[in-house]
């Protein structure tokens, strides 16, 4: 991990204040940062592998709502054969780079009722519904949750608070909720559905864990937010990855614009 973090510090051109992970379908949100810097993650030696379409795979530095900027345009997924400590290498960077904020985003299905597809859900906790496979308790990474004796809040509170008002400021619709992370790559059953939802989880996704842990245990204040890409509970048919960044595209512009107004706030 020394000679990725290395790497990266050297091409930064300057010190972040807030670092973001861009969710599947949402890497177009740096579209609008200014004075922008693009490394590759094929460049950095040693840098795991992205697969999944949808996410560009490229580090970004640049502003935005006047803040300074690192953002990952793209993500490390676990069920792509990745260790913890890959799939949490951006909070590793963030806080080896000096940023204080890790905000993260990602594209999930809803299981609250009250969710449609297109809403934004603030993350106000995260619950880890069934148990994780082994080969993802390595040696060199830290534990999950729940054998990290982690105890407190994984989303500043104060953070998400802001992030409400905020939105609610500029007209932003935006719900709250907790968000289930599952090993992925398969999507959820019917079945698994009812159980999350009795488990008190509103949206599920496949990532965003790692790193929200990660940062934390590293010093850094933590916010999240889902753009709900599909009702996983009433999908009439087959769900497939293209459905999911189709549906992020379509909600794009206001998650965009959601993520200029929290970031300015921050």
């Amino acid at each position: 991990m020394k000679s990725i973090l290395d790497t990266v510090a050297r091409w930064l051109p300057g010190t972040p204040e807030i670092a973001m992970v861009l969710g599947s379908g949402l890497g177009a949100v740096v579209d609008e940062f200014t004075d922008l810097s693009v490394l590759p993650m094929s460049d950095i030696p040693g840098f795991p592998t992205i697969s999944v379409s949808g996410h560009a795979g490229n580090i970004l530095f640049g502003a935005c709502s006047g803040k300074n900027v690192l953002a990952f345009q793209g993500r490390i997924h676990m069920y792509e054969g990745h260790s913890w400590t890959e799939a949490s290498l951006p909070a590793h960077i963030a806080a080896e780079c000096g940023a204080r904020i890790l905000l993260s985003t990602n594209a999930a299905g809803g299981i609250n009722p009250l969710l449609d597809p297109g809403d934004l859900m603030l993350i106000r906790d995260l619950v880890v519904p069934f148990p994780l496979p082994r080969r993802w308790y390595v040696p060199d990474s830290p534990a999950p949750v729940a054998r990290t004796g982690f105890t407190g809040f994984l989303i500043d509170q104060k953070l998400a608070d802001d992030a409400r008002d905020v939105a609610a400021e500029s007209g932003l619709p935006l719900r709250q909720g907790t968000y289930a992370f599952v090993s992925g790559p398969t999507y959820e059953t019917r079945a698994e559905i009812r159980f999350l939802r009795r488990s008190g989880a509103d949206a599920v996704g496949m990532s965003t864990l790692p790193e929200i842990l990660t940062a934390r245990k590293c010093g850094l204040r933590t916010i999240a937010v889902s753009a709900i890409t599909n009702v996983a509970s009433t999908v009439p048919e087959i769900l497939t990855h293209e459905d999911v960044k189709d549906q992020a595209r379509l909600l794009l512009p206001r998650f965009s614009r959601l993520l200029r107004e929290i970031i300015s706030n921050l």
